[in-house]
């Protein structure tokens, strides 16, 4: 329920306490009328990745959950375009059974990830400093595009432009495509719901992701 109980239960830092916002129009808060704290707070989680004494090569990360529903792809686009105030970022959906970025930023997403694409064929521009790399058409098995070496080639090119690689990624317990992720990021943030999530639930995501 509080941030000092999922320290003390997790015996892990919690960088990060978004606000629950209520009546929320759309994803991207940034443009809802919320109040200011909501912003700010994705403000200082992106200020905690930049500046944290142990991120200093954290380049690539992925953002989940245990379950869906707990505010990931959420966390995910506001956290980019938080990054993006000051750092070249890119937002990509990695998410293939729900795939909302392209819907919650207005962005063409008739090519993406699963298009096999040149890079100026499939990221379309959403600010200055951020663009978006959206799921692109159906792919009926997202692991073999995730788990492949041209996905791999992918994080490394896009790492030679971009400051930042922020992937949206499905709950871990509900499909398998966050645990491949795991093994192709620098860093992954696991959002929890506050009075929501169970706490044996969280802790056998983090299991997941330390096995891996």
């Amino acid at each position: 329920k509080t941030k000092g109980e999922l320290e003390r239960e997790l015996r892990l830092p919690v960088i990060a306490n978004i606000p629950r916002v209520k009546n929320r129009k759309s994803l991207n808060l940034s443009e809802s009328d919320n109040d200011a704290t909501v912003v700010e707070a994705y403000n200082s989680l992106a200020a905690d990745i930049k500046f944290g004494k142990e991120n200093n090569n954290i380049k690539s990360i992925a953002v989940t959950s245990s379950i869906k529903g707990e505010g990931s792809t959420t966390t995910a686009i506001n956290l980019a375009l938080a990054l993006s105030n000051s750092n070249k970022t890119i937002l990509i959906d990695g998410n293939f059974k729900s795939n909302k970025i392209s819907e919650v930023l207005k962005v063409n997403s008739n090519k993406g990830l699963s298009d096999n694409l040149k890079l100026e064929n499939v990221v379309v521009n959403f600010n200055r400093n951020l663009d978006v790399l959206t799921t692109g058409s159906i792919a009926e098995n997202s692991i073999s595009i995730l788990d492949s070496k041209e996905f791999d080639r992918l994080i490394c090119e896009l790492g030679k432009i971009y400051e930042y690689i922020i992937i949206d990624a499905p709950a871990l317990q509900a499909v398998a495509d966050s645990k491949v992720l795991s093994k192709k990021v620098d860093g992954m943030i696991l959002v929890v719901k506050a009075e929501s999530t169970k706490k044996d639930i969280i802790k056998s995501s983090i299991n997941d992701i330390e096995n891996l």
